[in-house]
This record gives C-alpha cells, structure tokens and sequence, in this order.
C-alpha cells in the first residue's frame, strides 16, 4: 500500500457510557487526535470469506499508517465515522508484523 492510497477521512469515536437511576445512556466522543487518513474499501470474494472466518461481520477494512494507532486509542468498543457512515470495529491486525499499517475490520452499523 502506498501513502497515497490514504484518501479517505475518518474519525475515531470512543463509547462513554453512565448510569443513572438503574438507566444506562451511551454517549459518542469524537477522538482528540481528530480525523486521521485512512483507506477506506468494502471486503468482497475470498478476502471477504476469509475475514468472515474471524469476524463474523466485518464488511469493511480500514488501513491507517502505523504511526495514526499509535497516537490514538482504538478498542472493539470504539467506532468509526467515514463520511455519512458509522462503522462499528470488528477487529484489527497489524498484517505484516512491520508496524507501517494497521488493518481494522468493521461493519456498517445501520
């Protein structure tokens, strides 16, 4: 992958959840670090079969540089906005083991 091929925008967003009166309400807070490049593509064929085999859901695959994880915290309970989207985070790997991409796999939530 090419630095290039980071032409999307995203935006972390991270769950806060608090409870009153036996109630809980879940709020979204859009990351500090702000939006960040990405690569943006829907999964299809034997990459999309394959995937399925580790999360269940995963549609997309987003690849940000190593260096973007590293200044934001990202876990499953976190999601994505791309545009008029919002992604829920399946899972994430760092592919080649060479800390350059970070692949996230997410599905949209409708």
């Amino acid at each position: 992958m090419r630095v290039s091929d980071r032409n999307q925008r995203i935006t972390i967003q991270h769950k806060t959840a608090t409870v009153t009166s036996g109630q809980e309400t879940v709020n979204w807070m859009t990351s500090t670090t702000g939006p960040l490049w990405a690569s943006v593509r829907w999964l299809r064929g034997r990459e999309l079969e394959a995937m399925r085999q580790r999360w269940a859901k995963a549609d997309f695959v987003i690849v940000l540089a190593f260096g973007d994880v590293q200044s934001v915290t990202i876990n499953p309970y976190d999601r994505i906005s791309w545009g008029s989207r919002t992604l829920e985070i399946d899972g994430g790997e760092d592919i080649t083991g060479q800390r350059v991409f970070f692949n996230i796999y997410a599905h949209e939530i409708t």
